[in-house]
């Protein structure tokens, strides 16, 4: 198997599986695409992937964006996003990754067990909201995922699946979008990731769509067993 076809097959998984829940599609890809390219090669194709397919599935379901929400847990995201980056150079990230590792399989088991009971959705607080932004950004900036702590936050206040879906897509869109502009200035965005991106994208938007699709005609306990598998999931590729 070419290093080429590898690679498709690794983000079309990656991105069918992110247009299904809303999320995963970095955690899926980075360390995969680590095994044949440069890992700093493999974050910025996928961050490049992400903003474009992320984009497409945002402005299809747009009208299920909980935008209020969406605006309150950004703005501390942005803040944690920041300092995130700053303290990944000084703080042992390896350790970090493996404590957001056990939360995330503790997430995914509580709403494995949860998902056939009703969902009671609750409201939130200024400080509940702030503290789930300002970690879920600190944790994108630092070992690049926040979406153990930002998917069962906005589970608990949103109500129904396709809300919850497009929330999710929208919040990690922006933050991708930040963190992609961010690499222009560092010098992170070589000339190396522009080819990979291209002949990725059709495929990546292709399945995006695809898990898009399909997620509008699964119940929303089906949903949540997705979500909750594919955190467990995450919190296990954290613990390697």
């Amino acid at each position: 198997m070419t290093e080429v076809t590898l690679a498709i097959l690794i983000v079309s998984f990656a991105m069918f599986v992110r247009g299904f829940t809303g999320f995963g599609g970095a955690l899926l890809t980075v360390p995969l695409l680590s095994l044949i390219w440069d890992v700093q090669q493999a974050i910025v194709v996928v961050a490049a992937v992400q903003v474009v397919t992320g984009g497409a599935l945002a402005v299809i379901s747009r009208r299920s964006i909980a935008r209020p929400e969406l605006a309150r847990v950004l703005i501390p995201s942005f803040v944690g996003l920041a300092v995130g980056a700053v303290l990944l150079s000084s703080l042992p990230v390896h350790w970090i990754a493996r404590a957001l590792g056990v939360f995330s399989v503790g997430a995914g088991a509580h709403i494995l067990m949860q998902a056939r009971r009703a969902l009671v959705v609750r409201s939130a607080g200024t400080v509940d909201t702030s503290a789930a932004g300002l970690v879920a950004g600190l944790l994108q900036g630092m070992v690049g995922t926040g979406g153990p702590v930002i998917v069962p936050y906005l589970q608990r206040i949103l109500p129904g699946s396709a809300s919850l879906h497009s929330t999710l897509l929208t919040y990690f869109l922006v933050l991708d979008v930040v963190r992609l502009v961010s690499y222009v200035p560092l010098g992170v965005a070589g000339r190396g990731a522009i080819g990979p991106s291209i002949y990725l994208l059709p495929f990546a938007v292709v399945a995006s769509l695809a898990g898009g699709r399909m997620q509008i005609q699964v119940s929303d306990t089906v949903f949540r067993v997705a979500v909750a598998v594919l955190l467990i999931l995450a919190g296990a590729l954290l613990l390697i």
